[in-house]
Formats: C-alpha cells, sequence, structure tokens
C-alpha cells in the first residue's frame, strides 16, 4: 500500500551518493504518495524539496516539480502561486513532445488545469484542460 511505498522511497533517500535527479525523483513520488495518502503537508515537504534539487537539474525535471509544488500548494487551501505556476509553465512549452511523466495525469499542463480549477479559477482552467483533453484524445 501507500505507507509500504513510502517507506522503500525514503529508504531509498538514505543511499549514500544519489544524484541530485535523483534525489529529486524520489522526493516526487513522495509528494504524490503523500498527496494520495491524505497528508498535503508532508507531500508540500517533499515537493519543495524536488524543486529545490531539481533546480538547473533539466527543463523536465524543474516543470514538473514547480507543477507538483503549485497543485500543491492549492490543495492545502492556498491562493494559487502565480509566479511558480507560470514558471511551470514557460519550462513546459520549451519541452519536446515526449514527455517525461508517465501519466498525462501529472503533467504541467494537467496541474495547472486542476489547480486553477480548485481555486475556482474556471476560465483560466478551460485552456489547461482542454489542451489536455486534446492530448488525450488523439
Amino acid at each position: 500500500g501507500i505507507q509500504a511505498a513510502i517507506s522503500f522511497y525514503r529508504r531509498a533517500l538514505q543511499q549514500r551518493k544519489l544524484s541530485r535527479a535523483l534525489r529529486a525523483d524520489l522526493h516526487h513520488q513522495l509528494a504524490w504518495l503523500r498527496l494520495v495518502g491524505a497528508d498535503a503537508v508532508g507531500a508540500e515537504r517533499h515537493a519543495r524539496a524536488m524543486l529545490r534539487l531539481a533546480r538547473g537539474g533539466g527543463v523536465a525535471a524543474e516543470a514538473a516539480a514547480a507543477a507538483t509544488l503549485s497543485h500543491v500548494t492549492v490543495v492545502r487551501g492556498r491562493p494559487v502561486p502565480r509566479r511558480l505556476l507560470k514558471r511551470a509553465m514557460s519550462l513546459n512549452d520549451t519541452i519536446s513532445r515526449e514527455r517525461p511523466w508517465a501519466w498525462s495525469e501529472t503533467s504541467p499542463t494537467m496541474l495547472e488545469g486542476v489547480a486553477l480549477l480548485w481555486a475556482g479559477e474556471l476560465e483560466e482552467a478551460r485552456a489547461p484542460l482542454e489542451e489536455m483533453h486534446r492530448t488525450a484524445t488523439e
């Protein structure tokens, strides 16, 4: 279950000589596991660590980190972090059509749409959600 996966990734983080990219990815996994497990505070802690580690480690990783932290921020009931979300989308626009995320549900575009939707900003959420719909139905 979720707790077993969290334990697995936490043990992995304790390993020595992990690259920044691998550490960022482990925090990414932990952020999502914490969020799914109803621990938004823990999710935010891992999303912040992911963003810190992803800086300078590649456009895709930094875009995913900024989008994930934006999403977690809104889940915690805070206002949409506009600058961070804009950074995520700017980075996302520079990535080729080959996306590094396993599921479209965790792409920066989808997270932008969901964050705006959950914040009640329906008109702004429309464009990214429609883009994801087009991508999903192609």
